[in-house]
């Protein structure tokens, strides 16, 4: 595993090796922890508030386009050929 052919005892390369490996993997995980209990709601909140400021935005632009063709249904439909 992380031992060398020297009677058992590991060498420095894998000592550091194993330092780096134990320390790596707490921090990797506490990481993941603050990113999933914190960050990730918290953007999962700001990209519903945007889909729905987006929506309204869309429904107002459709009853707008709505208004503005009934004026002019109503206008062009009063004019008489005659």
């Amino acid at each position: 595993m992380f031992t060398a052919c020297y009677g058992g005892i590991m060498s420095i390369r894998s000592k550091i090796s194993l330092l780096l490996l134990c320390l790596a993997v707490p921090f990797l995980c506490i990481k993941w922890l603050a990113y999933s209990a914190v960050l990730l709601p918290a953007f999962d909140q700001l990209e519903n508030e945007q889909a729905e400021k987006d929506v309204e935005r869309f429904l107002d632009s459709i009853e707008n386009e709505l208004q503005i063709l009934s004026k002019r249904a109503n206008d062009w439909g009063a004019w008489n050929d005659t």
